[in-house]
């Protein structure tokens, strides 16, 4: 597209004694946009391909079983099949969410006499449950609860799984799986909840595109730059884009991200304040003060694994572990203001 760009300002220079100085501009300025808009598309698709191919490639490797001689053994002989990463995870999640919203709640989170509940529990694809358009006050509880509990708990177990991977100086390649794991699936929870769900989120329509491009290229770049997206890039064959050090500037690359995180924060926080006071405010702004210490936890992640400085590394270990546990205390906390707010 490039060259063709390059070809067709050739043949214009050609003709400039033939055209006016209007016409010239006039047709420059068309050569660039289309060629401009092309190359964006070639760009884009080029992209996406690429990213499809690393995040089925990653899912595969997150996906494969764990056999650990002699336990897996015997867990075979009495007919428990081996498990991954994955499995592991959000059974741990999804026990620990059902449990504390029994003891919240009194129940379990999807019961049987209720419709939209049953249809959500029994749903194979996101297409089912994006088929509910009233979706009842039992089945919204149940979604926002269970998955700000899951998160809170996946990300407690994941701060313990950050301190050991960031003491590591060059990074573990079972600790980068687990951490993989951990990133997509907590993410994948809150950010379903909250489309589900929604509490008072941010309403500037330039605010809102920026949101939906930091968390979708995050969640990208967590795939692109670990240990398991670099496995599946020499998968695909593209070579190019295996780094030296992909924690390394993976962690730069989140740490700008979550600057854009805390601009899209900030202007939440602005619109908040001009409401009245409520559970739904209350709801929000502490999911948004859960965010700011999520993205401090970022920054200080992108110091400790790429600084060489041991006593400031140091530091840097202490300002995440803090930060991530502040942040899963923020989703416990969501989810028993937002169940307040929807009973």
């Amino acid at each position: 597209m490039l060259s063709a760009v390059f070809t067709q300002v050739q043949d214009l220079v050609r003709q400039f004694s033939s055209l006016s100085v209007a016409e010239v501009l006039k047709r420059f300025a068309a050569i660039l946009v289309d060629g401009t808009l092309s190359s964006c598309q070639v760009v884009l698709d080029t992209l996406l391909n690429v990213l499809d191919q690393v995040a089925q490639g990653a899912l595969d490797v997150l996906d494969t079983k764990i056999h650990i001689p002699v336990i897996s053994d015997i867990l075979n002989a009495i007919g428990i099949l081996d498990i991954s990463f994955l499995d592991l995870f959000t059974w741990i999640g999804a026990v620990a969410a059902t449990v504390g919203f029994k003891i919240a709640v009194g129940h379990s989170p999807f019961p049987a006499d209720d419709s939209s509940a049953q249809t959500m529990s029994v749903a194979e694809a996101w297409d089912d449950v994006m088929k509910l358009e009233d979706m009842s006050t039992t089945a919204q509880l149940a979604v926002f609860e269970s998955c700000h509990i899951f998160s809170g708990v996946i990300a407690y177990l994941g701060n313990f799984q950050n301190g050991m991977e960031a003491e590591e100086p060059e990074g573990s390649k079972v600790m980068a799986v687990i951490g993989t794991v951990i990133k997509l699936v907590a993410t994948g929870a809150v950010a379903t909840a909250d489309f589900l769900v929604p509490m008072d989120p941010v309403e500037a329509e330039p605010a809102k595109i920026l949101s939906d491009i930091v968390v979708g290229t995050n969640v990208a770049c967590s795939l692109v730059f670990s240990g398991v997206g670099q496995k599946a890039l020499n998968k695909v064959k593209l070579n190019k884009l295996v780094v030296q050090d992909a924690r390394g500037l993976g962690a730069i690359v989140d740490a700008v991200l979550a600057v854009s995180s805390a601009a899209v924060t900030t202007w939440h926080f602005y619109e908040l304040s001009q409401k009245p006071k409520s559970e739904t405010q209350a709801t929000a702004i502490t999911s948004e003060s859960g965010k700011v210490a999520k993205d401090i936890a970022r920054l200080a992640y992108a110091v400790a694994v790429n600084d060489e400085e041991e006593d400031s590394r140091q530091v840097a270990i202490v300002v995440m572990a803090v930060a991530n546990l502040v942040y899963a205390a923020s989703l416990f906390t969501e989810a028993g203001l937002r169940g307040q707010a929807i009973s």
